[in-house]
């Protein structure tokens, strides 16, 4: 039993160290810029997409090593690192998308039926196109047909009848996962929750969002998985 025991943390020791040091492929002096900057330590992340995307304006995309760890690299600090990297990215996007939506006409006849990708050009693809998990659900103690649910990739969820059907609340903000909400006990129209670091607040049912707290709260790094009201003292 020793012998499994120490063998089983060896192999979960090697793991690791093989997860850690995964080794970058290196450059090559005919290899694309995109694929040079790729590997540069430290990368810089607006220079590789730039140049990734500027050299499959013209070329055929071909699975390679290069490719492929650019993918995994893309995934790996697009969850972890701060949207304020991509400042004018997610601002070009936010504007892109607010254009489409004023050009639909809400009386048209037509509906999508799928496949969906709700976020066709995000930086981090899904491996299940139109499929998030979901991290949080909160019912308002007040009106129990309003619902609120945090996502991992897709948003801030709000319903109005107890769960049959969901719209979303947050399509105008930059978000990465949302782990932390909060309803007011006593007024449902006000609702809390924490993405990237921030922590927004809404009074008029996620209509529109603010971030709240002083600037030395701003200031500081937050990784909330969970707020909570005091039962007695909506403050």
């Amino acid at each position: 039993m020793k012998f499994a025991i120490i063998f089983f943390l060896s192999l979960a020791f090697s793991f690791k160290l093989s997860a850690q040091f995964e080794q970058k492929y290196s450059a090559k002096s005919n290899s694309p810029d995109w694929v040079k900057f790729l590997y540069e330590a430290p990368a810089d992340p607006q220079k590789v997409i730039a140049a990734y995307e500027l050299y499959y304006q013209s070329h055929s995309l071909v699975k390679s090593e290069h490719t492929q760890y650019y993918k995994r690299w893309l995934r790996s600090f697009s969850r972890e690192l701060s949207f304020s990297l991509f400042s004018k990215v997610d601002q070009d996007y936010v504007n892109r998308s607010v254009a489409l939506r004023e050009q639909k006409d809400f009386d048209s006849e037509w509906i999508c039926i799928g496949p969906y990708d709700f976020d066709k050009e995000a930086s981090s693809r899904s491996y299940a196109p139109g499929a998030a998990h979901i991290y949080t659900v909160e019912r308002s103690f007040s009106n129990s047909n309003i619902m609120f649910a945090g996502s991992a990739t897709a948003g801030l969820w709000k319903s109005s009848d107890a769960g049959s059907t969901w719209v979303l609340m947050t399509r105008d903000l930059v978000l990465n996962r949302i782990f932390a909400l909060e309803i007011d006990h006593v007024n449902p129209d006000i609702v809390y929750f924490e993405s990237n670091g921030d922590l927004y607040k809404t009074i008029d049912g996620g209509e529109s969002w603010s971030i709240i707290g002083d600037p030395v709260f701003q200031s500081e790094s937050h990784n909330v998985k969970d707020i909570v009201m005091h039962p007695n003292s909506s403050s």
